[in-house]
């Protein structure tokens, strides 16, 4: 009975290793947010993010041409935090949620109290 546990166990763990969520590739981000005065503001960036066991590294930005290396990234179960730092002074967090081929949750900046809203969609392969 003990062997027959520990059986079960295993094919549980290799099973849900088998469906562990991978964020690996290129993302399109928006990021939307509403200034005090009532003004919706939208910008859109990419990401390139590489997913290692639960530790995401890679690079995010207004475009190709800006990306900023994430400087600390781990993702458990569907629940991704990345950082990035545009300035020594000044990080930029986003507490993402994976949905589908989405990401969608939170971007928040040192030294502000509020919140933007922001979706990674994954870009498709060509």
């Amino acid at each position: 009975m003990k062997i027959l546990s520990l059986l079960l166990t295993a094919l549980l763990l290799l099973s849900m290793a088998a469906l562990a969520v991978d964020i690996t590739g290129n993302w399109q981000v928006t990021i939307s947010s509403t200034s005090p005065d009532g003004t919706l503001h939208t910008d859109t960036g990419t990401a390139s993010l590489q997913q290692k066991g639960d530790v995401v590294t890679g690079s995010l930005g207004p475009d190709e041409a800006r990306l900023m290396p994430i400087s600390e990234g781990i993702i458990k179960d569907n629940k991704v935090i990345i950082k990035v730092s545009p300035r020594p002074e000044r990080t930029m967090t986003f507490e993402l949620t994976l949905s589908g081929d989405k990401l969608v949750g939170i971007a928040t900046r040192t030294g502000e109290d509020r919140a933007a809203t922001v979706e990674f969609v994954r870009s498709v392969k060509k």
